[in-house]
């Protein structure tokens, strides 16, 4: 699985710095491009069909780091913005980017991220992969491991999918959830707006479903009964994988 790693930085000897780490890395599946402005990094990257991770400073003359993400967010499997400001972080939060790493860049950092973006490629490629797109102006696709995923909660016109690291609010429906490819038999339906993967649960009591990390949600009385029977089967091995709930 082959690598290419863009680092974006305005300033020569963090560039550079930056470059080194990457290379220091001694890995053949791994290659490198710097750029010192957005536009430069965009040009290249357009002829691309997919840059695996980009490494972005915020603070640039020209087009900063925030704008990049819009430009560049979706042309790669990984944006992190990498800056020496740490004042930074709350107005990062705010944005589409993946990570937030203070410069110096260290080969931790970057190996955390390479161990990430190689755990999504996996999935991608055994097909447990589910592609969204969020609920702004930006319209950026979200990539999803469906192993990932504890719960979705439905509202009007949107759903919020739940995994450990993050919440993705995406334009898409519950039925339409239900419907995508590799979710049939993993998930089901507990509530109007919640459906939760089955091997999240952890424990049933009361008419409430509470998950490993802890969250509890009531199960609706439309619901009830599916659920129930669905539960007894599972307990007595008659659960069908392809089975639809």
């Amino acid at each position: 699985m082959a690598f290419q790693i863009i680092i974006i930085d305005d300033e020569p000897l963090s560039l550079a710095d930056s470059k080194r780490v990457v290379e220091g890395l001694g890995r053949a599946d791994i290659t490198v491009q710097v750029f010192t402005g957005v536009a430069r990094a965009l040009e290249y990257v357009d002829k691309q069909q997919m840059v695996a991770l980009i490494l972005c400073d915020v603070e640039m003359p020209g087009t900063d780091g925030f704008s990049a993400v819009t430009l560049l967010g979706d042309k790669c499997q990984r944006f992190v913005y990498l800056t020496g400001h740490a004042e930074h972080l709350d107005e990062a939060n705010d944005t589409d980017a993946d990570a937030f790493l203070l410069k110096p860049l260290r080969e931790r950092q970057l190996l955390r991220q390479i161990t990430k973006l190689s755990k999504s490629l996996r999935a991608e490629s055994d097909g447990d992969m589910l592609r969204f797109v969020n609920d702004g102006s930006k319209r950026r696709q979200y990539a999803v491991s469906i192993p990932d995923i504890t719960h979705v909660e439905g509202a009007k016109d949107y759903i919020i999918v739940h995994t450990p690291a993050r919440s993705y609010v995406v334009h898409h429906t519950l039925k339409g959830f239900l419907k995508e490819p590799g979710i049939t038999g993993r998930f089901i339906r507990i509530h109007k707006s919640i459906i939760v993967r089955v091997e999240s649960i952890r424990e049933l009591g009361e008419g409430m479903v509470t998950l490993h990390n802890g969250d509890s949600f009531v199960i609706g009385p439309a619901y009830a009964e599916q659920f129930n029977a669905f539960w007894k089967a599972r307990m007595l091995g008659k659960h069908k994988p392809d089975e639809e709930f």
